[in-house]
């Protein structure tokens, strides 16, 4: 691998923080012994995530946000050189950042100039000296902040109302009121400042769309400029018909500007080179360069400090790499780092030097700067250890499959090399979204199974990201139908090779993932052995009326319009067939789910096991729309395992 470093274990971020330490060899030791049952458990247990890493503007420091047991924290550590890291502290001890747009996102952001950081949460907005740790409050918690950005002596943030969103702003050091920078629409999100001071962009859609439906991004000059005299409004909108946009970022020195656009197909890499100019694309590829915007912050491109480079990932084939963009050249590199799951990029405001968050089927999430002068990388600290595992036991590959209307499908297949491949027990996860993906990455699920003999495959079914527009949108209109399919067929796939053992199935998924379960198993209920659905949607009536703003639109593109669409509706919702249920079923639920509500899943239960169906129903009152607390992810895997040995085994 050439002179770039790799990365290697360390022990969970919770307990210490090794920090400063070179790799340069592809390490995979495993430090803590080869107790694979029990790694597993650990590992589901305690779901770490780094977020939203932000250099310092003087780049004395790296900032980010660990995301644990469902509570938020906000880190700093000193960086030397730009990357070697020192003194790791949590810096917001009694404020946690929980922005409540979308589902997360845009938690803080560093003061041009100076050393404290504005951070939004459910309290408000406040400014948290990094030195001192002193908190003062800039807005109270009726404005609902997010994703602020300081320009000059203003901080702009994004305001979440009643049935809208707007952007505002807000003077940094001197009381005043908030000025609206926008217009109205359902959604603004990850407001970017050039440098220069004249222009602010942001990210925006309304209803019906989803983002990465249709979406667009809007340009603004500032009032609130270095020149004397205020700049006359003027909003610039980069958006076409069912196209969409995402991820504005300026260049260090100039006004130009970099954003994702998938008009062509693919989420590319596009640029504007000076405000008003006629934007183009940067990069052709048949590969995504980002991800779908469930959350704000979500940076997979950065400038480097002089603006002649641009870093970002390259998605494609349930994998990504950190490619690099020079634009004297116009070529665009591998930086020759491994390949696996890459998000959170910032670069180093005065060296070549970037940071991200890396992980793969082997490494958990993984804080790394990387130097381009020197090719080395150098690891901050992990999310959690990773002993049980072994590369050389470990086998994980992307696969693609014919499903029905003659169109192509995808998954990705983990097995331990130990088991009879022919004869071993299938476990088949279904992502929720739908409009997402699973990667050959850190998935302690697949850990959890794949350990224990099973073949395990994470399904990107028609309608997953990574595979351009055209797949994603393919599952518009046909929610319930398609993704449902393509489970079905991928059996059928399975037993064509000979691999695994179809009459020992198990068909797994949360949310989304839950709904084709629930589709699975009541109009293919031969077809797998069990079903396992967490939170699963059940009934589209119920969904379009009750579940949450964010996606209170979203079953508009996915099924159709109502009451035209009704037939849909109901041929699609797995409640009106419960009847037809005639395999084991398990179903997790938290009692505090906004997304899917309790209320369409003990319905479903009611009605299913009246026809004398088994259905085993977990719920947790503390939880909502997934299962966080670690007592009880013990407990819910747990008898998951007791299920599928009961059951299926």
């Amino acid at each position: 691998m050439k002179d770039h470093a790799s990365f290697r274990s360390y022990p969970n971020l919770r307990n210490t923080f090794l920090v400063g330490t070179e790799v340069q060899s592809m390490d995979f030791d495993r430090e803590c012994g080869d107790e694979k049952n029990q790694f597993p458990m650990i590992g589901l247990a305690t779901r770490v995530n780094l977020l939203e890493l932000s250099f310092s503007p003087n780049g004395k420091h790296l900032a980010f946000i660990l995301s644990s047991q469902g509570r938020n924290s906000l880190y700093v550590t000193d960086l030397k050189e730009g990357m070697y890291a020192s003194n790791l502290r949590n810096v917001n001890a009694s404020q946690e950042t929980k922005p409540s747009v979308l589902y997360g996102g845009g938690h803080f952001c560093w003061d041009s100039k100076s050393e404290r950081l504005i951070l939004a949460n459910k309290e408000g907005l406040w400014s948290v000296d990094v030195s001192s740790g002193r908190e003062s409050r800039l807005l109270p918690a009726t404005f609902r902040a997010s994703a602020p950005v300081v320009s000059e002596s203003r901080v702009y943030y994004s305001s979440m109302l009643e049935e809208t969103m707007v952007l505002s702003s807000i003077l940094l050091d001197t009381p005043s009121l908030p000025i609206q920078e926008s217009e109205f629409h359902n959604f603004i999100i990850d407001p970017a400042c050039s440098s220069t001071g004249s222009y602010i962009a942001w990210h925006e859609w309304d209803f019906p769309y989803m983002p990465w439906d249709e979406s667009r991004i809007v340009v603004k000059a500032l009032h609130y400029s270095s020149s004397s005299s205020p700049k006359k409004d003027r909003f610039l909108r980069l958006e076409k018909s069912h196209v969409a946009f995402s991820q504005p970022v300026w260049h260090p020195n100039k006004d130009s500007l970099v954003f994702l656009s998938d008009q062509t197909g693919w989420l590319n890499i596009w640029i504007m080179d000076e405000v008003g100019s006629e934007p183009r694309i940067l990069i052709p590829d048949n590969a995504e360069h980002g991800y779908p915007t469930w959350l704000a912050r979500r940076s997979t491109i950065a400038w480097n400090f002089d603006g002649k480079k641009i870093f970002h990932i390259r998605n494609s084939r349930g994998e990504t790499r950190l490619a690099c963009y020079d634009l004297e050249d116009e070529e665009d590199r591998s930086l020759g780092l491994p390949s696996g799951f890459y998000e959170g990029l910032s670069a180093h405001p005065k060296k070549p030097i970037i940071s991200f968050v890396f992980s793969s089927p082997l490494i958990p999430p993984t804080l790394c700067s990387y130097s381009a002068d020197t090719g080395k990388t150098e690891t901050i600290t992990q999310s959690h250890t990773r002993f049980g595992l072994d590369k050389n036991d470990l086998t994980v590959e992307h696969f693609e499959y014919n499903t029905t209307e003659n169109q192509k499908a995808y998954g990705i297949l983990w097995y331990s090399q130990s088991i009879n491949l022919e004869k071993a027990p299938i476990v088949v996860n279904a992502h929720g979204g739908p409009t997402s993906q699973r990667f050959k990455s850190w998935t302690p699920t697949a850990n959890f199974f794949s350990t224990r003999g099973y073949l395990y495959i994470e399904l990107n079914y028609r309608g997953s990201t990574g595979y351009g527009r055209e797949y994603t949108q393919s599952l518009n209109g046909h929610w319930g139908k398609r993704d449902t399919e393509d489970a079905v067929y991928l059996l059928r796939h399975l037993e064509s090779k000979g691999i695994g053992d179809t009459e020992k199935s198990v068909i797994m998924g949360g949310s989304a993932g839950g709904f084709l379960v629930l589709n699975v198993m009541t109009k293919y209920p031969r077809a797998y052995s069990a079903g396992i659905a967490r939170a699963p949607v059940t009934d589209l009536f119920h969904l379009a009326r009750h579940t949450h703003y964010f996606e209170s639109h979203y079953d508009r593109m996915l099924v159709g319009d109502l009451p035209e669409d009704a037939r849909k509706y109901r041929e699609y919702s797995p409640i009106f067939h419960a009847e037809k249920l005639d395999r084991p079923l398990m179903i997790i639920q938290g009692e505090k789910d906004i997304v899917v509500p309790k209320e369409q899943v003990d319905e479903f239960v009611r009605k299913a096991t009246k026809n004398g169906a088994y259905v085993s129903y977990l719920t947790y009152p503390l939880e909502g729309h997934g299962i966080e607390r670690k007592e009880n992810l013990i407990d819910m895997y747990t008898k998951i395992s007791e299920f599928i040995e009961k059951h299926v085994i």
